[in-house]
């Protein structure tokens, strides 16, 4: 079995959050999830809120080469945004976005190959539902994302 043929676990932390993930030959499947705590403080109303962002997506790499991968894919994400206030009552919503990434997977060291550093941009879909039930599609051009993975066992070699 050649070393390319594997199952490759990762683990990732980044712009989007901390992740897991699978890659086999070409493809890869991969979570990532993201909180976010928030308060104003000293204000009358007492205002904090937070948000937790789910994420699960699959990418095929359309370019290989030793050290640098082109991929492109498909990608969903959620987004509950939950708002508390010192009065009774909240603000709350759930966003929803579908993605196309479009993005480049560099592993610059010889010595370390477990190790590599995404840049990802691409199309970004978002579906607005607020607790009051309007709704609205955005579509958000800039998508940029940052992230380190480190691919777990043993290194693998490239010729």
């Amino acid at each position: 079995m050649n070393a390319q043929d594997k199952l490759k676990t990762f683990g990732s932390i980044g712009s989007e959050g901390i992740g897991l993930g699978l890659k086999y030959k070409n493809a890869t499947l991969y979570t990532r999830y993201y909180y976010e705590y928030w308060e104003v403080p000293f204000t009358p109303d007492q205002v904090h809120g937070y948000k937790h962002t789910p994420t699960v997506g699959v990418v095929y790499n359309i370019l290989n080469e030793k050290s640098i991968n082109l991929y492109t894919g498909l990608e969903y994400k959620l987004k509950f945004w939950r708002q508390k206030y010192f009065f009774p009552g909240t603000i709350n919503s759930t966003n929803f976005f579908v993605s196309v990434p479009l993005g480049v997977e560099v592993t610059p060291f010889k010595k370390l190959q477990n190790l590599s550093f995404l840049l990802e941009t691409g199309l970004e879909f978002e579906h607005d539902l607020w607790s009051y039930k309007a709704y609205s599609w955005n579509l958000n051009v800039w998508r940029g994302v940052v992230e380190i993975r480190y691919q777990f066992g043993k290194r693998v070699k490239i010729k």
